[in-house]
């Protein structure tokens, strides 16, 4: 069996524990004629107990809202199952998702492991869904300071105590530093590394003083501008990664008999953006960001793919598992 990859994160609100999403979908498999067959899609979203409440929460209401915005036009009936998981687990995770979407499964929420690691085991799987921030597939990653700190450059924040996703950003971070020519642990380069729930609960802690730096997705300071504009006259970005990484998680699907009905969820999501009955569900977010989902970039996928094997070849990925283990506060 394929080795599984350790799980990256992406987006800090986005996934963590396994939930269930039976979706019940009224669809008209048979229009020409004139027959509607009910056909039952159950999708997949992966989460982890350990990254968090604030993120739990935060994506699980994302999701809930389009969906049930899909049920309410489109008559959908939804019925959601959680499976809580440990990111500590990250390995049996990724195995754990590829065996219910095997079983079971006919859409899923993955991360690039995920999507590959099902290809791998055998299992039909296709990209179907994925999102586009601001125009691009890929998304940067910033470290956060105060602007009346000592922080002015990346190399500054050695020995800072730090809030980040933990195990979902290690691989980010390393990957940060080793493009400014810092290649260490990061066990050896923090003081210590302070989970705080998500990304804007972070940025108000570092405002508060409660920690020196905050690791996050490059538009952190505007969610937390939302909710206090004066956080912007305390808190900076110090450095972010030069290239971004697709955004995780996309959504695949599996290939067999339900193909018709799994087109038709795909092109109500591709196509909700145009839709006067999705405008609050997108406005929610546009006064952060402007985004979108669209068909997923085969090449960026690919180049994800790439940039995970380069990481496990450095070992970071043995380094990750045992600092989140070790180093849990």
């Amino acid at each position: 069996m394929v080795k599984p990859f350790l799980l990256p994160g992406g987006i800090k609100s986005i996934m963590v524990f396994f939930l269930l999403v039976s979706v019940n979908a009224a669809v008209s498999a048979g229009e020409e004629a004139g027959v509607e067959n009910t056909v039952e899609l159950t999708v997949l979203m992966s989460k982890f107990s350990s990254g968090g409440a604030g993120s739990s929460f935060e994506t699980t209401k994302l999701a809930d809202k389009l969906l049930r915005l899909l049920e309410e036009k489109y008559g959908l009936h939804i019925k959601p199952e959680m499976v809580e998981m440990d990111a500590a687990y990250a390995d049996r995770a990724v195995e754990k998702l590829a065996k219910e979407f095997k079983e079971r499964g006919d859409i899923a929420f993955v991360w690039t492991q995920d999507y590959y690691y099902m290809k791998e085991a055998g299992i039909p799987v296709r990209p179907l869904i994925a999102l586009e921030i601001d125009g691009s597939p890929l998304l940067r990653e910033c470290f956060y300071a105060r602007k009346d700190g000592a922080y002015k450059k990346l190399s500054d924040i050695r020995g800072a105590v730090i809030s980040s996703g933990g195990m979902y950003s290690y691989l980010h971070i390393r990957r940060v530093l080793f493009e400014s020519g810092i290649d260490e642990p990061l066990r050896s380069f923090f003081g210590r590394n302070v989970r705080i729930a998500n990304a804007v609960s972070g940025i108000f802690a570092l405002a508060l003083g409660e920690v020196d730096a905050v690791f996050s997705h490059e538009f952190a300071l505007g969610a937390a501008r939302l909710a206090d504009t004066s956080v912007s006259k305390k808190v900076k970005k110090l450095h972010c990664s030069t290239e971004g990484l697709l955004i995780e998680p996309f959504i695949v699907a599996k290939e067999g008999k339900k193909d018709r009905a799994i087109e038709r969820f795909r092109n109500l999501i591709l196509n909700s953006h145009k839709d006067k009955d999705f405008k609050k569900f997108f406005d929610m977010f546009r006064k952060i960001t402007d985004f979108r989902f669209v068909v997923p970039d085969a090449d960026a996928i690919e180049k994800q793919k790439r940039i995970l094997d380069e990481w496990r070849k450095r070992g970071w990925n043995n380094e990750a598992l045992e600092y989140d283990v070790d180093g849990r506060e």
